[in-house]
């Protein structure tokens, strides 16, 4: 299975203090040059086999807002190395410095990462943000945006908050939430992206937000304009009775996957859902637990849910 590991490029780490119900710079008014935003990491610098010098910026000041006096354009960037073009990524928090060789910057440029060892991905640490401290996972982030994409670019959002845990001596993902938007929007249009609880406390220490833009044959032509970036709290559905009901495993899975409920005394339906929150499978009138085959689904992030008496559980489910 081809497997684009985007999304795994959110870990590890913490460094600007933020309010915990907003973002800093969240409607872009404040900048450092012209491509770079406060608080936001839009360009990246390092080498290539430690020789050869590489950079790439992906952002930049506009005027053309939804609100205030600027906001936030991302393309893709063409570089001059290999006359190629790399996906855009845009980061809340600061990055480090590179050194890649050209097989993890082939692998960067295609959003394929298949064939790479374990000390090439993590070369790739270098080009992801730390994220900023949060001592409360929101339940939903907004965003106004414009997208104006060439070629099959798409424009992706991540959203991830997590908790250092000190036994494993590593972050623990708390919520999760992503979209991804591929039509032509020529008008600032609000885009809500929806967050998973993994467990059952939204209490984080850390989140990361990285937007992209681009595709296995990314155009510096594509245009993603993001403004006014809003977070929501304490809506997480418990009033709806939500609770953690449910065990999946194996979690991250490659074949197949069961679900496991605490109590089996009346039926139960399980819901599948793919990261845009479309209905991917249903099945009704379970009495024990299921496996559900995952060959056919795309590498990725799912929200599996099941209904039991009118109590809904919710957990992400990873498909590699």
């Amino acid at each position: 299975m081809r497997k684009k590991l985007l999304f795994s490029f959110m870990v590890i780490c913490s460094v600007v203090f933020v309010n915990a119900q907003t973002l800093p710079n969240n409607g872009f008014e404040t900048w450092t040059n012209a491509t770079t935003p406060a608080n936001w990491a839009t360009s990246y610098s390092g080498t290539v086999s430690g020789i050869i010098p590489l950079s790439f910026a992906f952002g930049t000041k506009t005027v053309d807002a939804h609100s205030g006096s600027y906001a936030l354009k991302i393309s893709p960037s063409l570089v001059s190395l290999g006359n190629v073009t790399v996906p855009a990524f845009v980061q809340l928090g600061t990055v480090g410095t590179f050194n890649l060789d050209a097989t993890t910057l082939a692998a960067l440029v295609n959003l394929d990462f298949t064939n790479i060892d374990i000390s090439q991905l993590t070369a790739l640490q270098s080009l992801i943000s730390k994220g900023i401290p949060m001592s409360d996972s929101p339940s939903e982030l907004k965003f106004w945006y414009k997208f104006l994409p060439d070629s099959s670019d798409q424009a992706t959002v991540n959203v991830i908050t997590t908790k250092w845990n000190s036994t494993l001596n590593m972050p623990e993902v708390v919520a999760i939430g992503s979209t991804t938007i591929a039509n032509l929007t020529t008008q600032y249009s609000q885009m809500n992206v929806a967050m998973t609880l993994e467990g059952t406390s939204s209490v984080c220490d850390t989140i990361r937000v990285i937007f992209s833009v681009g595709g296995a044959n990314s155009s510096a032509a594509s245009e993603f304009f993001i403004d006014d970036i809003t977070l929501k709290f304490n809506s997480w559905g418990i009033e709806n009775n939500t609770v953690s009901n449910m065990k999946l495993y194996p979690n991250p899975s490659r074949d197949f996957v069961t679900v496991s409920l605490n109590d089996y005394s009346t039926s139960y339906d399980v819901e599948v859902y793919d990261h845009c929150g479309k209905l991917i499978t249903m099945i009704k009138n379970l009495t024990d637990s299921y496996t559900l085959s995952t060959e056919t689904l795309s590498a990725g992030i799912y929200l599996v849910k099941t209904i039991q008496n009118g109590t809904t559980s919710t957990s992400k489910l990873v498909v590699e």
